[in-house]
């Protein structure tokens, strides 16, 4: 395996102090719209008897518990009160590997997903938001299943989208999906969302509630994904990129800064000798996310070890 000189980047993330803690998604708290109801009040001087009026529903939020209250008139004095459990209760962290085969020219991506132990709903979908388009193959195991192209998920036909009806992941579990693709790591979004308690109704189906696609209600982040480095100098990719590794663990602000600092000039093949040249002996490791960007920003950028 040949060595490139992007490697020293690598090494002038690395430091004494700790790395930062790895972030877990984002909660995604979707605005549930009450509604109304239209309901009759006695009115003894109609002939009818009533009148007719609307009574909006109201809609509480708990956050200790996570839960909405939903509370659905039936009449002026008369209610049902519905408890609404939304798909985020959990807290999920993702860390991708990234393996290039040189001999297939192929990007092996690896989804290492954690359910804190902490959650309170199990894990049972993961979509990454990217056109599916890129991948050639997958792994995936039972019973979670891939979505391919003649079957999008709800929300999004360009996902690329694991969940599964049963084997849900339960707080404190793990699971890794493998993605295969032609093309190198960049920034992505994705999604993720528990599996809550569906809405047990007397009443029938109230509008506003249901299940949702997880970038309406569950857990959002970002990752890293197959796509197109586009037309940034590699200075600014990089610069972008250590703000969102920042963000989500992946580096330190320490070690952010300290590599911000050596690249005043552009980031060419000129830098990275010097970098190497300055930095060749210190150790460490960053983490998974950090070197696959890198070495694929200097494949990209044509940077040899020589």
């Amino acid at each position: 395996m040949r060595t490139m000189i992007f490697a020293t980047l690598m090494l002038l993330l690395v430091a004494d102090s700790g790395m930062a803690e790895r972030k877990p998604l984002d909660k995604i708290h979707r605005e549930i719209k009450p509604g109304a109801t239209v309901i009759e009040v006695p009115n003894p001087k109609r002939h009818d008897g009533y009148d007719l009026a609307e009574k909006k529903h109201e809609v509480t939020y708990d956050a200790k518990t996570g839960l909405y209250t939903y509370r659905y008139w039936q009449t002026d004095s008369t209610y049902v009160d519905l408890l609404y459990e939304p798909f985020n209760r959990l807290d999920v962290t993702v860390a991708c590997t990234v393996v290039y085969d040189e001999e297939n020219d192929e990007y092996t991506y690896t989804y290492h997903l954690v359910n804190s132990k902490d959650s309170v709903q199990p894990l049972w979908i993961f979509a990454l938001d990217i056109d599916y388009s890129v991948a050639i193959r997958t792994e995936t195991p039972e019973p979670w299943r891939y979505h391919s192209t003649n079957e999008p998920p709800p929300g999004s036909p360009k996902w690329a989208f694991w969940g599964s009806l049963g084997g849900h992941i339960p707080p404190g579990e793990s699971i890794s999906l493998t993605l295969v693709s032609k093309l190198g790591p960049v920034i992505a979004t994705c999604y993720s969302k528990g599996y809550g308690q569906p809405v047990k109704s007397p009443i029938g189906p109230i509008d506003g509630l249901g299940v949702y696609p997880p970038n309406v209600e569950g857990l959002k982040g970002q990752t890293l994904a197959p796509g197109s480095l586009g037309d940034a100098s590699p200075k600014a990719q990089f610069e972008a990129f250590l703000d969102m590794a920042e963000t989500w663990g992946w580096v330190n602000k320490d070690k952010k800064d300290a590599a911000l600092l050596h690249i005043s000039k552009d980031l060419d093949q000129t830098a990275f000798i010097a970098l190497k040249n300055e930095l060749n002996l210190v150790q460490g490791k960053v983490e998974g996310e950090v070197e696959a960007f890198l070495e694929h920003l200097g494949k990209n950028q044509g940077f040899s070890d020589e």
